[in-house]
């Protein structure tokens, strides 16, 4: 039961970071170059995914 808990915690706050990155992450695609933007979407995945 407290692990159920912890993980709807989780799941909240990596809802409204993943929003804040999307937004963040079309703006860098369009800005940055190709090789830097695989590189800042990898980590921004990572994080995401975290």
């Amino acid at each position: 039961k407290k692990k159920k808990k912890k993980k709807k915690k989780k799941k909240k706050k990596k809802k409204k970071k993943k929003k804040k990155k999307k937004k963040k992450k079309k703006k860098k695609k369009k800005k940055k170059k190709k090789k830097k933007k695989k590189e800042e979407e990898e980590e921004e995945e990572e994080e995401e995914e975290a």
